[in-house]
C-alpha cells in the first residue's frame, strides 16, 4: 500500500508537472494576450481619431447613460453618473467612469461583464446630458463663463441619412438594425443633443463686427485614450452662417474654452448674415443724445450704421456740430471718435462705422447754438429783473 501511495504521488506529481502546469500557464498566457490585443485595439481606434473626431463627447457627473447587454434585460437600464464621477451598476456595483468617452465606457464595461456574462454585447447611449460650463472670450459681444444644457428633440428621419446625421445624435448599432428600410416613409424618435459652438456664441451675446467666425479656437480636456492632457482646434463658422452647413458647428464639453479672433477692419456682410439667424439679437440699444430730434436709448436692427441710428432718433436738428462717437471694446479700451456728419458717407468707413450694442452717439452744438446759448444764459436773469421790474411798475 506504501509502495502503491507513493506511485499515486509519482503520476500526479508527474501529470502537474507535464500537463496541468503547462495548461494553466497557457491559460494565463492567454488572458494576458486577449488584455493586450484588447489594450491595442483601444489604442487603435483612438489614434483614427483626427479633426473630425474632436468632437468625441467625455463623460460626467450628471449625465444619463442607457446600458443595454444583449439579451438580459434585467442588467440593462438608464443609469445616472453620480456627483463623485461613479456608475452604480448591477453585479459591477460602483465604478469609476468621468472622463471615459461613450467608446471606452462600453469596452470596459464589456471586459468587466466578462467575469459574469459570456461573450457580452453591449450598447450604450446618452440619453441626458449634464448642464456644462465653458469659457468664451475674444471679440465677442459678452466674454465670460456661460452654463449650458442639451436638448432632447423629437426627429424625423429615414434610414438612408442615417449616416448622414449630425455627431450629436447618439443611436446605439442595435438601434439602427431594428430601424425600418429604406423603403418605409421613415420614423421617429428621440435624438439627444449637447450644446454646439453656435449655442455658446449665441449664450455670449453673438459676435461684433470685427469677429473673425473663420478663425474660432476650442481648447478642450482630452481624452483618457489620448492620453489626456489638452488639445485644441481651428473651427470656421462662415459656412454654418452662409449656407447652413453645419460640419464644424462641434458639440461642446463640459470645461471647453472658446477664443474668437478679432478682425482688423469690420465684416458686415458677415453681421449682416448673423441677423438673419438667432446667433445675434435682431436689435440693438445704442444711446443718442445732443441735436437730435428724439434723443434717448435708441432701438436699431443689428448691422446698422451710425447714419442709420441718427435717421431713426428723428434726424439731426438744423444748427448741430460734430458727433461725437464712443466706445467701450472688450480690451477696456475706450474708442472716441469726432465725425463731421454726412449723409453720404460710405457704410462701415471710420466715420459712419456698423454698431455695437451699447454705443454712445452725441450730436454736439454748432458753434452758433453755442453762442445763442450763451447768450441766453447771460441775458435770462435780466429778463427775470426786468419783468419783476414791470411787476412793481403795475403796481404803482
Amino acid at each position: 500500500m506504501k509502495s502503491l501511495s507513493g506511485l499515486n504521488k509519482f503520476f500526479i506529481s508527474f501529470l502537474i508537472i507535464n500537463f496541468i502546469l503547462p495548461f494553466t500557464f497557457s491559460v494565463n498566457a492567454e488572458i494576458t494576450d486577449k488584455k493586450e490585443e484588447v489594450n491595442k485595439v483601444l489604442i487603435e481606434e483612438f489614434k483614427k481619431r483626427s479633426n473630425i473626431n474632436f468632437d468625441s463627447y467625455i463623460l460626467g457627473a450628471g449625465d444619463s447613460v442607457f446600458i443595454e447587454i444583449d439579451d438580459i434585460p434585467e442588467l440593462s437600464g438608464e443609469y445616472l453618473i453620480a456627483k463623485d464621477g461613479t456608475l452604480y451598476l448591477p453585479r459591477l456595483n460602483e465604478i469609476f467612469v468621468e472622463g471615459l468617452t461613450l467608446n471606452e465606457l462600453n469596452l470596459f464595461l464589456t471586459e468587466e461583464y466578462k467575469n459574469y456574462i459570456l461573450d457580452p454585447v453591449l450598447y450604450l447611449r446618452i440619453v441626458r446630458y449634464r448642464r456644462i460650463a465653458v469659457y468664451v472670450g475674444g471679440e465677442i459681444s459678452r466674454p465670460g463663463f456661460y452654463a449650458l444644457r442639451g436638448s432632447t428633440k423629437k426627429i424625423s428621419i429615414s434610414d438612408e441619412k442615417l449616416d448622414s446625421l449630425d455627431a450629436g445624435l447618439e443611436i446605439g448599432r442595435k438601434d439602427r438594425a431594428l430601424l425600418p428600410s429604406s423603403e418605409d416613409s421613415g420614423f421617429e424618435t428621440y435624438g439627444n443633443f449637447a450644446p454646439t459652438l453656435f449655442d455658446a456664441l449665441r449664450n455670449a451675446g453673438g459676435i461684433t463686427p470685427f469677429s473673425n467666425i473663420s478663425n474660432i479656437k476650442v481648447i478642450r480636456l482630452n481624452s483618457i485614450s489620448n492620453g489626456g492632457g489638452k488639445k485644441e482646434t481651428t473651427l470656421s463658422l462662415v459656412d454654418l452662417i452662409t449656407t447652413g452647413d453645419q460640419s464644424q458647428n462641434i458639440r461642446l464639453q463640459d470645461g471647453d474654452s472658446i477664443f474668437i479672433s478679432k478682425s482688423d477692419l469690420p465684416i458686415r456682410e458677415q453681421i449682416l448674415k448673423t441677423g438673419q439667424t438667432n446667433l445675434n439679437p435682431k436689435f440693438i440699444n445704442v444711446f443718442i443724445s445732443g441735436r437730435v430730434n428724439l434723443p434717448g436709448t435708441t432701438k436699431i436692427p443689428t448691422g446698422s450704421v451710425l447714419n442709420q441710428a441718427i435717421n431713426i432718433a428723428g434726424g439731426t436738428k438744423v444748427l448741430k456740430g460734430k458727433i461725437e462717437f464712443l466706445r467701450f471694446q472688450n480690451d477696456g479700451e475706450l474708442d472716441r471718435r469726432l465725425i463731421l456728419y454726412n449723409p453720404n458717407t460710405k457704410i462701415g468707413s471710420r466715420d459712419n462705422p456698423i454698431l455695437m450694442d451699447g454705443d454712445i452717439i452725441r450730436v454736439r452744438n454748432s458753434a452758433l447754438t453755442t453762442t445763442l446759448e450763451v447768450a441766453n444764459e447771460v441775458t435770462r436773469p435780466f429778463l427775470g429783473i426786468f419783468a419783476l421790474q414791470e411787476i412793481f411798475d403795475r403796481g404803482n
